[in-house]
């Protein structure tokens, strides 16, 4: 059991880190539109985003 258990903080550890990663280099703006492009999978915001839009007709 001590195994798994050691197992899983490592995972947890490493998303921490992964996502820590992706928030500098969002905020230093090397994500940018050839990125999201790249990646329109993971962009959930914009295709929420025609829902919360004020200007649908």
């Amino acid at each position: 059991m001590n195994q798994i258990e050691q197992r899983v903080k490592d995972a947890q550890a490493r998303v921490k880190h992964l996502t820590l990663a992706i928030l500098a280099k969002t905020f230093s703006g090397e994500l940018n539109a050839d990125w999201r492009t790249q990646n329109s999978g993971l962009i959930i915001c914009e295709k929420r985003s025609s829902v919360i839009s004020p200007n649908q007709s």
